[in-house]
């Protein structure tokens, strides 16, 4: 695992406060130990996009960005589901402003009220 970690970091752009992370397989990583290699970073943007990222996922990422300065968050092109979006209303993200969710597996219509919500705490791109 130690190894993959490595490799998924060695795959990450780094760059002016953003961190871009596209097309790993993170079922082989343990996401938040990850995630904590850029604790050290003054970041604005953490962009994580065709990584094959779950539900579960989007809870840690919630939970490590709810401590840092995040204020955009790309999750594009990955296997979120309608189950995700309560995960962002029902926790503070004072610093988060952005989040772009498209080319996932959310329902707009099923889920409208929530998105509806979302659209009131931030910029919401689906």
């Amino acid at each position: 695992m130690a190894s993959n970690i490595k490799e998924a970091y060695e795959q990450t752009n780094i760059q002016a406060k953003m961190i871009e992370l596209v097309s790993f397989n993170v079922a082989s990583i343990d996401l938040l130990c990850y995630l904590s290699l850029f604790e050290g970073e003054c970041l604005n943007t953490l962009k994580l996009v065709n990584l094959g990222l779950k539900d579960d996922h989007v809870k840690e990422i919630v939970e490590w960005i709810g401590v840092m300065k995040v204020e955009r968050l790309v999750l594009t092109c990955n296997r979120l589901t309608d189950n995700c979006l309560p995960l962002f209303t029902g926790r503070a993200l004072p610093y988060l402003k952005e989040i772009y969710l498209g080319r996932n597996r959310i329902n707009k219509y099923r889920m409208r009220e929530n998105i509806i919500e979302l659209r009131g705490k931030f910029i919401l791109y689906l």
